[in-house]
């Protein structure tokens, strides 16, 4: 049982993988978001949460090396909006970066939008999310 538990989960984990990473432009800037993730460490014991998105936010035109400037908005499945935490969010490398949202512990995201400096606002749709469970293991 202990098998079959194991190779659901392979078969669905591999599944969900594929689902990243997400793409998202407007013309003159393209964001690519290589994945989230919830710290549940962060919340001390609170109601909220830390979900930092791994994106990378470049320009069209790749002769133009100043780095792009933008502002995010988080959009929760129940059409709550939240804006990015400066204080938590850095810079990985040009172009990439870890974008933080202080969230409730409950929240799942459904989209991210990004209004950048160049061009106009765009959002990048997160999929669906499965909540399979047998006995020993749950997806969500």
């Amino acid at each position: 049982m202990k098998w079959l538990a194991l190779a659901l989960f392979v078969l669905l984990a591999a599944g969900a993988a594929q689902a990243y990473p997400l793409y998202g432009g407007n013309g003159a800037v393209n964001c690519t978001v290589f994945g989230t993730v919830k710290d549940p460490s962060s919340s001390s014991g609170g109601p909220k949460t830390i979900l930092t998105v791994d994106l990378s936010l470049i320009r069209v035109n790749a002769s133009n090396t100043v780095p792009v400037s933008a502002s995010f908005q988080l959009t929760d499945g129940n059409d709550r909006v939240f804006d990015a935490s400066q204080d938590q969010s850095r810079d990985l490398e040009q172009g990439r970066r870890l974008i933080s949202f202080q969230v409730p512990k409950e929240t799942i995201a459904r989209f991210l939008t990004v209004n950048p400096s160049a061009g106009d606002q765009f959002s990048i749709f997160f999929p669906e999310l499965l909540n399979i469970s047998n006995e020993n293991v749950t997806l969500l």
